[in-house]
This record gives structure tokens, sequence and C-alpha cells, in this order.
């Protein structure tokens, strides 16, 4: 590592000298002035329990809704439970067990209790209660409007869009071209927006979300007409403006309705839905390893929500019912059914059938849902989807037994451009789903099947032991399996197939305030696919230890290793480019220090990671390490700062390192560094009233190794700096 670019990234640029003086105007304010505050204590907790994966929407959504509507430990279940982050299905059976054997009226009596960790106390302290919750008002609105803004610009922005037009000035005329500027390449504001407004009156809910992400326009009127051998068409002379032919919606829109009824629960608009382990309707968040060594493979299922997140891929749009046990049906049975129509943006190929002629295909759906220029705008809306689907949840002593049917059809048959899926216009999919308790443990699986006869299944048990917790999963997902909203355990959650393997993980308490947990997996790629044509083998293992030193300083150490085959390009004896399949190693280690008065005014971590990649041959070997020291401090009940300054130095992509930021109320960061370079953010909330709130963020990342960021793409920036400002105003009555 350059040491010396290092220190020298430190000096502050002109944009951070006001918040670093405001940093350290802060420093020196008597600790009186400071009180704690929990509020965001969840938010550091992420960090610790989820793994270095992009943060998903839904469980950022599943943390505000329990926020807002705390779980009531006395009448959930295990299964519930075990659903909140840091909770595996040992652990929550514990929780349980306490409460029918000790009755506790307070947080405070858990502390007491060894088999608990910190960070799932604090995740109870934040998102459950053990008593009846005090009455909330009959009419409770909350509101959220945030704005960001990129301090550079990107080159989508001043890049001009260019089109060759052909016009024919009379009929039967030959089409003279000509060449025209329609704008940026971008066609929207580099301000990115999000607005949402969530309502409750008794037994009813609703919400509405508006985003509209950086370089997106709220609305985009452009040609769909192509003629005169594809170039744009004009009738009569050149004018420009006559482009204008159909409007298009640039951003996002949601909106989900829910009513709580005795009997049932109906919902509206916009949905989600998950059953069983997940592999034919999962949960987004679900299904990754390295976060929970004990808690990764089990799948709560959660049935039927409403949607209230910003992606723009992973729910279902239309109506749903929940038919709860009792009333309509018999005490020991539910259902839900539901059905979804909406669009999607895919990307069309034209692909010639046997006879010669000509069909539309969709060779993938656009998952990011941006539609910043004109080639993404015309992608938006080209393929529409229908879904049907049903759950069957049949309840016995000790457990349940679920069933599951669903159908999508598609009004264009997709077609994979690699090894994956054959040309398809629909989908369907059953399965069958257990999950029980025994003595001394949880069984739970789900075996799922397609039109086809492809059989998916994975299963396992969550054992406690005396003085250890142990899980033992195994999965096999058919290589044609096809199961588009199926996310379950594995190497690829969002895409149960074509995968084998077998889980182990372990928990255990060495001594008060510490704990060990390991975990390994074993896999297999059986078969070729688009991104690695050739068969893969691979072994995963980690090791995680959390030491208390004290009440207020806490140690953690993290340990991972990967071991697999990649595919590197070469040339044989002619020359010629070949692809060869070679042995590839990822390890990585990283030690954590949180100091956390029970009684102060700041708050301190610190962290260093390694991370190395090793190859067989071919491509080089790379190396990666990063460093951060974070500071944050709670002032008086109402004023909240924390900062963040990273220093970083990695070799590729296989090394980069990933590091959680706290964001904006209901949005956290998990940033992906690679270079060498060094990172900082400033975050102010202040909070004057209970239910008033406005938050302020700045970020900045500077790298040593480059003139250029993001070299060659739309979001390209001239020069090394790279800066965001974010606001965010927060408020209910």
């Amino acid at each position: 590592m350059n040491t010396q670019n290092l220190f020298a990234a430190l000096r502050p640029s002109a944009t951070l000298r006001a918040p670093l003086l405001l940093l350290a105007a802060i420093a020196l304010l008597p600790p009186t002035l400071f009180c704690q505050s929990e509020e965001t204590d969840l938010d550091n907790l992420l960090e610790q329990i989820l793994g270095e994966e992009e943060i998903d929407d839904g469980i950022l959504d599943l943390i505000e809704r329990y926020r807002t509507n705390p779980l009531q430990l006395y009448t959930t279940s295990a299964e519930e439970l075990s659903e909140l982050p840091g909770i595996s299905p040992q652990t929550a059976v514990r929780i349980l067990e306490f409460l029918k054997s000790e009755h506790p009226d307070s947080f405070d009596d858990f502390s007491s209790l060894n088999w608990l960790p910190m960070e799932a106390l604090q995740v109870l302290k934040s998102l459950t209660i053990l008593g009846i919750p005090p009455p909330s008002p009959e009419l409770h609105v909350q509101f959220r409007g945030r704005i960001t803004r990129d301090v550079e610009e990107r080159r989508g922005y001043s890049e001009s869009q260019y089109r060759v037009l052909a016009s024919r000035p009379s009929p039967g005329s030959p089409p003279t071209l000509d060449t025209v500027a329609i704008g940026s390449r971008y066609t929207g504001s580099r301000e990115g927006f999000l607005s949402r407004i969530l309502a409750n009156y008794g037994k009813y809910a609703g919400g509405i979300t508006f985003e509209k992400d950086p370089g997106e326009p709220l609305s985009f009127i452009d040609t769909t007409n192509f003629t005169y051998d594809n170039y744009e068409r004009i009738e009569g002379e050149i004018n420009s403006e006559d482009l204008k032919t159909e409007t298009r919606l640039g951003s996002f829109v949601s909106l989900h309705a829910r009513a709580d009824f005795t009997p049932a629960t109906l919902f509206l608009g916009d949905y989600t839905a998950g059953f069983g382990q997940g592999l034919v309707f999962g949960k987004t968040f679900s299904g990754r390893k390295g976060t929970s060594a004990t808690g990764d493979p089990y799948n709560s299922g959660g049935g039927l929500r409403s949607y209230r997140s910003a992606g723009e891929r992973y729910f279902f749009r239309g109506g749903g019912i929940k038919v709860h046990r009792g009333n309509w049906l018999p005490p020991w049975l539910a259902a839900s059914a539901f059905i979804s129509r909406r669009s999607l943006d895919g990307s069309l190929v034209e692909t010639l059938d046997a006879d010669g002629s000509s069909t539309n295909t969709v060779s993938s759906i656009r998952e990011g849902g941006l539609r910043r220029t004109r080639t993404e705008l015309r992608r938006s809306a080209t393929l529409s989807e229908r879904v049907i689907g049903g759950h069957l949840d049949g309840y016995f002593t000790g457990g349940r037994v679920g069933l599951t049917v669903g159908r999508g059809d598609y009004s264009l048959p997709l077609i994979s451009s690699g090894l994956e899926i054959p040309l398809r216009d629909h989908w369907t999919l059953a399965s069958l789903d257990a999950d029980f308790s025994f003595s001394h443990g949880r069984a739970f699986g789900e075996l799922a099947v397609d039109e086809s006869g492809d059989v998916s299944i994975v299963s396992g048990t969550a054992l406690r032991l005396p003085g250890a917790d142990l899980t033992l999963s195994a999965r096999s997902y058919h290589p044609d399996f096809f199961s588009p909203y199926g996310v379950a355990f594995g190497e690829s959650p969002a895409n149960p197939r074509n995968e084998r393997g077998i889980y182990l993980g372990i928990r255990t308490r060495l001594f008060p305030r510490t704990f060990l947990s390991l975990y390994g997996d074993i896999y297999t790629i059986p078969e070729g696919n688009q991104t690695n044509p050739f068969p893969i083998i691979g072994t995963e293992g980690g090791v995680f230890l959390s030491y208390g030193i004290t009440r207020e300083l806490d140690v953690e150490v993290r340990l991972r290793r990967e071991e697999n085959q990649d595919i590197a390009l070469t040339e044989d004896t002619s020359g010629r480019e070949v692809r060869k399949v070679i042995d590839r190693t990822i390890a990585s280690g990283r030690v954590t220090a949180q100091w956390k008065p029970r009684e102060g005014s700041v708050e301190l971590r610190a962290r260093v990671e390694g991370k190395v990649a090793r190859f067989s041959e071919i491509v080089s070997d790379q190396n990666g390490v990063l460093t951060y020291l974070d500071l944050r401090w709670n002032l008086l009940q109402t004023l909240h700062l924390s900062s963040r300054i990273i220093l970083f130095d990695a070799d590729g992509s296989d090394t980069r390192l990933y590091e959680f930021e706290q964001d904006l109320p209901g949005r956290v960061s998990n940033i992906a560094l690679s270079g060498e370079g060094r990172r900082f953010y400033l975050l102010a909330a202040w909070k004057p009233i209970p239910s008033f709130a406005i938050a302020l963020r700045y970020d900045e990342t500077w790298y040593a190794d480059r003139r250029v960021i993001s070299a060659g793409s739309l979001q390209e920036i001239q020069g090394n700096v790279s800066g965001k400002w974010s606001l965010q105003v927060d408020g209910e009555f």
C-alpha cells in the first residue's frame, strides 16, 4: 500500500473543511451536554448481523414496521420471532420458554441470560414489546421526503444524444437523412427524490411511495416508430419536435392498502408473498450465508404483506386475501390467495422461428428499475406479467404443513442467451413445506416441482444441544428449475436452481459475554450456465467470535474463506482466445472494536480488515485492506451526529471491501470499495419534537489511483473525487 498517498488523502478538500470544523467544535463541548440515544442502536447492529451483500429494502422495511408496531413477545410464535435479524430458530425458542417460565415484565430481566448475545437483546428492545402496546390514535399518518444530489456532474448529464432521422419530403421520394441533437444522454435531472405517505385508520392501512432516481425524468415523451430502414420517421421537413409521439413514466409509483378483519385480511395494490422456505415465493432478504451461523438456512415465510419499499422488481400488483384460522375455516387451517398483473422492463430481441418468420422475445428482465436514458425508457413496460398464487397451512401440535401453488404468464416469451433456460412464456410451480418442533430442536424443509417435473428441495434441522446450537441443512436444486420469485438458501439465493450443497453451522458460548460461531458449506454447480460454462465445486467456511470485554467495550473477529473455480481467458497454441477453468481462493479477516459507554457523550468504533484472492494460474493474485474510525455523538435529546473516515486499498473486484454506513433513517448504505483512497461521511439528525425529524448527510470518496471515476460509462466523473448530499424530512401525526 502507498502509505504516503493515503495520508495525503486526509488533507481536507474545500467541501470538507466546514464539516471537519463542525466536528472539531462538537468534540470540544463538555460531556455534560450529551446523553445517550437508543434510536440508532439497531442501525449500528446491522453491520454485525448482516453479511457483505447489498442491503435489501425488504429487511429495512421489516425493521421499520416493527419499530412502528413492535412485535408482542407474549403472543408471537417462534417462527415469527426468528424472522427478526440476529434471532436464530434456537434463540427464538429459548426466548419463548423464558417468557413462559419467568414472566418477565422488563428487558432488564433478559440481561442475565448467558445464552442471549447483546446484539440479540438490542434487537428485542428495538423491535418487540413485552406488555400490551399503548393505545394508538385512531388516525396515524407518517410522511417521509428525501432528496439526494451528486456534487460532481456525471457524463450522462453533459454528453449529448444524437439521432439519425429519415425524412421523406413528398410521398414516393427517397428519404433524406439528417443528424440532430436531441438532448443529454440522461433525460432527467441530477436530483433523486423519494416521497412516502403511510396512513392507519383503525383496521385500515394504506400508503403511496414515489421515487425518482438521479437521471430519471418524472415523465418522458419519445418516439416509438422505426421505419425507413430502422431510422426515426419524420414526415415532411425534419423537426426534432416531431419526435414526440408517446409519453412514458420515468419515476416509480407504488400504492398499497390493507384491511384487517377478524376472519381475513385483504390486500390491494402492491404487496409481497413469502411461503415455506422460499422455493416458490420467497423473501428477497433471506437465504444468504455468512450472517448468522445457525440462523441463515432457516426461512420463516412471512405470508402476504403490503409493499412499502422503492425497489421496482420483486413485488406483486393486484389483490390478495389471507384467511385466518377459525371463523371461515377450521381452527387448524389457514389460507392465502392472490392475483397480480403488472408491467416489467425487458430487453427485446428478435428471434427466427423454424419457418423463417421472426418473433419478439425478451432476453432479460431488468431488475434495477433505472429509466435514465432513452434506451432504458424504451425497455420500460415492454413485458406484461400475470401471476396467480395460493397457499394453505395445516397446523398440528408443535408444527405445520404447507402447500403452495403458483402460475405466471408473460405477454412475450423469455429466452436466455446462455445455457440456463429454454424459451418459455409461462411457468407453473407447486411445493410442499413443513416446519415443526421437537424436544431439542426444529425441523424444516420444502420440496418444489415445476410443470416439467424438475424437482428442487431444501431441508434442515436446528438443534439445541448442551452448550451449543447446531444447524444442519441440505439442498438440491434442479439445473432446469425455474422459479422467478423463489429465494432460497444457497450460493445464489435469488436463483434457486442448478445447485447442490450441505451446510453446517455451530454457535456456542465460551464464557460470559463471549460467543463463538462457525459454519461450513460444501456446494456444487453441476451444470454450466451463462456465467460459468463449466461445472463448479466450492467450499466456504467462516468463524465469528464476539467478546464483550466489559459492558462498554466489545470486540468482534470474523474470518472467512472460500475455494471454488473461476473462468479465465487465455490463448491456445494457435493464438486463439479460449476459456479455462482455474482454482480461486478468497480469504478475509477483520477485527472490529466498539466502545459504548452506558453514560457518556461519544461512541467509538474502529475496524481493520484484510482480504486476499489467490488463483492457480493466469490471473494475478489480489490483495485488499481497509481500516476505519467511526465516531458518534448524541447531543441532548434532540441532536445526533455521526462521522466515519475510511482508508482502503484493494487491487481488484475479487478483493473489494464492504463497509456498512449509517445513512438517513430507513436507509443503510453498504459500500463496496476498490482501488486506493479514502472515504468520509458526516450525518446530522435533528428531532426537536417526537413527531418531526430532519437528517442531513454528506459523503465523499477520494481515489489516489484514478484520474477518472467509472471511466467509459455514463456514470463517469472527470476527476478523482465523488461527493453526494442527502436531505430527509420525517413527520407524523
